[in-house]
């Protein structure tokens, strides 16, 4: 460790100990402005230790690999440069358990990824900007929460996703040459692909890419395929699974067939989301329409009513201001908030959404009124840091059905 590193740490301790937090936070900065620590995310990362809160000011940085439980917030506008074309700029790999790695308010390129693989600690991404593809692999915990812009296309293998508020769009098919008949259209791919995972979508979307066009037009891609594992797809009619649409040929006869909304080879929990083959009938485009959902072996289907309760976040968790949190439910249910410092899945009988984080606090809501909705502010106390997170997480008693149901989760970080 160079001295000067040393000297940073030897100040940044004895901060921390003379102060209420244990956690260090560095500041980075590509200008090296007033109170900076680093001038990229990557050496701040190395530096940290788990629990640690990195503050990246606006600026441009370099893509970063984190194998720690850290928190790396942007304040501003931060975004990654990117590398070549579905090269990841930001990478999780082989997170302990321990604290969770979490990471917000970080804008990416359309050809960029983001690659998670291999980690037993909760991964919270949070409030993050386009990208072109979101890879996860043997991962216990993945959340990502509002995302700004498509995410690009998904993949998930032996993993637990929780996806609210974010939008797939699968890659559209590489366009050929009209009128040559050895330059067709390439197909469009797949919006989310889960294999042997278990995922929760929530007032979400996956829309398949485009097929190509040329002398004769690329597929569509599907919006969702399900091979094993488990898909709980909650949507209150806001929530979307589309075929993307076939490309266009040169005539009628050779447009690509539009590909199918969700193929399930898996379970599938489901409660008022949209299922939708892409094209539309009688349209000009003579391509096949897709089906909106194909069951094939080895499913299961359970359509849920009434519709599975959902939670969601308005605005940025900031220190001596509220947030306002909004539950959506079936009319009559009992109603409580429950907010954890800290992540976690623990899994209940009977119930088909586990406990997301730990239950510091609790908050009774009551009944769920006629309109289906309860609004509760959280106010954040002026002395919360930045980089501080609350996990916010509603539990519902339905008297009528006789049932416990619980939402996803919602991560509030202070910034």
């Amino acid at each position: 460790m160079s001295s000067c590193l040393a000297a940073i740490r030897a100040a940044l301790t004895l901060s921390t100990l003379c102060g209420s937090a244990l956690a260090g936070t560095y500041i980075v900065d590509a200008a090296g402005g007033p109170g900076s620590h680093f001038l990229d995310i990557q050496p701040a990362v190395e530096f940290a230790v788990p629990g640690d809160v990195i503050l990246i000011r606006p600026g441009t940085y370099h893509p970063f690999v984190v194998s720690e439980g850290l928190r790396i917030i942007g304040q501003g506008a931060v975004v990654l440069t990117s590398g070549a074309p579905g090269s990841s700029v930001c990478k999780a790999l082989g997170v302990p358990a321990g604290p969770a790695l979490v990471i917000s308010g970080i804008n990416l390129s359309f050809v960029s990824s983001i690659e998670v693989n291999g980690c037993e600690a909760s991964v919270i991404f949070d409030r993050m900007s386009y990208g072109n593809q979101v890879k996860i692999v043997d991962s216990s915990d993945v959340r990502l929460h509002r995302w700004n812009g498509a995410a690009g296309d998904f993949s998930a293998l032996n993993s637990r996703v929780e996806i609210v508020e974010t939008a797939f769009i699968g890659d559209g098919g590489s366009q050929g040459q009209h009128g040559n008949p050895w330059w067709p259209g390439g197909p469009g791919s797949t919006a989310l692909l889960a294999t042997d995972s278990r995922i929760h979508f929530v007032l979400s979307s996956a829309t398949g890419g485009g097929g190509g066009g040329g002398y004769s037009g690329g597929d569509g891609g599907n919006g969702a395929h399900l091979v094993g594992g488990e898909l709980i797809a909650t949507g209150f009619g806001l929530a979307k699974i589309q075929g993307g649409l076939g490309g266009w040929g040169d005539d009628c006869g050779l447009d690509g067939n539009s590909g199918d909304g969700l193929i399930s080879q898996g379970a599938v929990r489901r409660s008022n989301v949209q299922l939708l083959g892409g094209g539309s009938a009688g349209s000009s485009h003579c391509g096949n329409v897709g089906i909106g959902y194909y069951q094939g072996s080895g499913s299961s289907d359970l359509l849920v009513a009434p519709d599975d309760p959902v939670l969601t976040v308005q605005g940025v968790a900031a220190p001596g201001t509220g947030v306002s949190v909004t539950l959506r439910a079936e009319p009559g249910a009992i109603a409580r908030l429950n907010l954890g410092a800290t992540p976690l899945v623990l899994p209940a009988p009977g119930v088909a959404i586990e406990q997301l984080a730990t239950r510091d606090r609790s908050i009774f809501l009551g009944l769920v009124p006629a309109s289906g909705v309860i609004t509760h502010v959280v106010n954040v106390p002026a002395g919360y840091p930045a980089g501080t997170m609350l996990i916010a997480q509603a539990r519902l008693v339905y008297p009528v059905q006789a049932e416990v149901r619980r939402t996803n989760s919602c991560p509030l970080i202070v910034q």
